[in-house]
Parts: structure tokens; C-alpha cells; sequence
């Protein structure tokens, strides 16, 4: 018991080693901004006098609230956003970390083309891409007519299909946004597929030979072995995913956000934005913690 508990012991401290370059990255290059955020946030800037910060108080904090028609329908647009685009992140990772995760031909392959989204998405390869497909709508329109048309065809057969195994109006269209944004999807589950692979692969085989042999069916496998196995990691997968779309560019509040601070120069309302933005998705991570905590296994406590 007492090994046991050195061994546990030793791997935090690891742990703590490995995280320690951004533990110091946090203390020397981003302490500064954020107090410095906040006491622009209680305020704003005064650039006639060298950029000093003119003490307004909580006046900024009350004008999102009370005085801005915008902030809190994009905000809570935002949360919704979040809340639908989640799972389906979380449980099309997973199935593909799944059947990366078999053994086939070509599979390092299939990999490589799996995790091709998380590089094409960012940077200037996101910017090309996006340069492309608007050209493409200005030259091509007939032919990306007609391609919606087929779209539109498939999304009304599966709409029917669904309705005919007598699903619930609210499942369908659930089902149908997740189809309907399946590329942004695979674009945003690039690192949580290869989280999922990791952690697949850290199950030792002899349980599955063991419930095998016990006679368990695969369902029971996933329920009983599987899944509390990589609880931890599905856990990690939520908590990124969730920051992630929260500070997605393309997400209404952060652009709404961006425009007020550099397009109308109000740094005070903007910081102050940014704060209250930060303090929702704070409190969703909690709650994912808090939620998470009873079903979470980790193996060796």
C-alpha cells in the first residue's frame, strides 16, 4: 500500500514537470496583460493623454447588460452553439478514434488523412481555403446551385427516414444539424480523435480476452470497459471542445467583440466583455468537472 502510493505519488509529480513550461509561461508573458485587462475593463482608454486608463468602474459591466441590445442574444447564441455542436464533436471523435483504432491495411494512412482538418483549418491554409470557396461561389454559382440542390434532396430523404422510425420531431433535427455541418465538424475533431486513439490504446487487451472468456457480448465490452477506461480522456475531450468553440473567430461574440475593440477603439467595453466571456465558459468547465466527477475512473485510485 505504501509503494502504492509512492508510485502515485511520483507519477504526479511528473506530472507537474510537464506542465511546468506552462505554468511559467503563464507567470512571466500573461499575468501582466490580464491584470492590466481587467483594470482597462473597470474603465477605458484615454489616448490624448499617452493611453491612461480613465476609471469608469463598473460602468462597462452594466452597459453590457442593461445597455447593449446586442451582447446577451449573441451570448447566449454562442452558449447554444456550444451546447448543440459539443456531443456531436465528442461522439463522431470517438467513432472515428474507434475504427482508426482497428487493425487494417493503410491504417497510419487513414490516420494521416483524419488529422489533415486540424492543419488545413488553421492559419494560412484556412485563409486559401476560404479564398478558394469564395471564388468558387463567384465563378461556378450554377454549379454550386445544383449541388445544394442534391444536398437539399439527401437532407429530405434522411429527414423522412427518420420520421418514418418514428423519431421525435426535436431527435431529427438534432440528427439533421449535425449532418448538415459534418465538415465543420472533422475539421474541429482532429485533436480529439487522437486524444480518443491514445487512450484506446492504453486498455490492456487482457480485459477483453478475460470478458470474453466470461462470455460478454461488445455492448457490454463498450459499457463495462471501454468507456470507464477512457473516462478521463472524455472528460479532457469535453473541456477542450468547449473552450474551443467558445473561442472560435468565427463565433458571433468573438467577432462582435473584436469589432468593438479595433474597428470602434471601446477598449474598456470590449475588456469587459472579454471578462464576462471568460467567467461563462469558466463556469461551463466547472460544471463539467463537477458532473463528470462521479463517473470518472481512474485507474490505480
Amino acid at each position: 500500500m505504501r509503494f502504492k502510493g509512492r508510485l502515485l505519488a511520483r507519477r504526479e509529480k511528473f506530472g507537474y514537470i510537464f506542465v511546468l513550461p506552462y505554468i511559467i509561461g503563464i507567470m512571466f508573458f500573461f499575468i501582466v496583460p490580464i491584470v492590466e485587462s481587467f483594470a482597462i475593463s473597470l474603465g477605458d482608454i484615454n489616448s490624448k493623454n499617452g493611453y491612461d486608463i480613465v476609471v469608469k468602474g463598473l460602468d462597462n459591466y452594466y452597459h453590457a447588460f442593461r445597455g447593449d441590445a446586442d451582447f446577451l442574444p449573441l451570448l447566449l447564441s454562442s452558449v447554444g452553439s456550444m451546447a448543440a455542436t459539443v456531443p456531436i464533436i465528442i461522439i463522431v471523435s470517438f467513432i472515428v478514434a474507434s475504427l482508426l483504432n482497428r487493425k487494417m491495411p493503410g491504417r497510419i494512412l487513414f490516420r494521416c488523412i483524419f488529422f489533415l482538418p486540424v492543419i488545413i483549418s488553421t492559419g494560412i491554409m484556412k485563409t486559401i481555403e476560404l479564398d478558394h470557396v469564395l471564388a468558387s461561389v463567384i465563378i461556378a454559382g450554377e454549379t454550386n446551385v445544383v449541388t445544394g440542390e442534391v444536398l437539399s434532396s439527401s437532407q429530405r430523404y434522411i429527414t423522412e427516414l427518420m420520421l418514418s422510425s418514428n423519431l421525435s420531431p426535436e431527435i431529427s433535427n438534432y440528427i439533421m444539424f449535425g449532418i448538415s455541418n459534418i465538415l465543420n465538424v472533422l475539421n474541429d475533431s482532429g485533436i480529439q480523435i487522437l486524444i480518443f486513439l491514445a487512450a484506446l490504446q492504453t486498455i490492456s487487451p487482457s480485459l477483453y480476452e478475460a470478458s470474453a472468456i466470461e462470455g460478454a457480448t461488445g455492448w457490454e465490452n463498450f459499457w463495462k470497459i471501454t468507456l470507464p477506461m477512457i473516462s478521463p480522456q472524455i472528460l479532457v475531450v469535453t473541456v477542450y471542445t468547449i473552450i474551443d468553440s467558445f473561442v472560435d473567430t468565427n463565433n458571433d461574440i468573438m467577432r462582435y467583440m473584436y469589432t468593438k475593440s479595433f474597428t470602434d477603439f471601446e477598449f474598456g467595453y470590449s475588456a469587459a466583455m472579454s471578462w464576462i466571456y471568460f467567467i461563462i465558459i469558466s463556469i461551463f468547465i466547472a460544471l463539467a468537472f463537477l458532473l463528470s466527477r462521479p463517473i470518472v475512473f481512474y485507474q490505480g485510485k
